[in-house]
């Protein structure tokens, strides 16, 4: 992920439960990526990129 660019994050849980974020990498830090949504800025750790919590895809 790279900063300033748009991503489609889905985060993968239990039971067939997905959660979808649109949205911009605002910072990236050594253990995670701060992401900008439309009304709330949230954090992506890179070790759930890693082991596939979280699927990133750019837009």
């Amino acid at each position: 992920m790279k900063v300033g660019k748009r991503y489609e994050v889905i985060q993968a849980g239990r039971k067939g439960y997905k959660n979808k974020l649109i949205g911009t990498v605002v910072e990236e830090y050594p253990s995670f990526y701060s992401f900008q949504t439309k009304n709330y800025r949230t954090n992506i750790n890179k070790v759930d990129l890693i082991c596939g919590d979280y699927n990133a895809k750019p837009i």
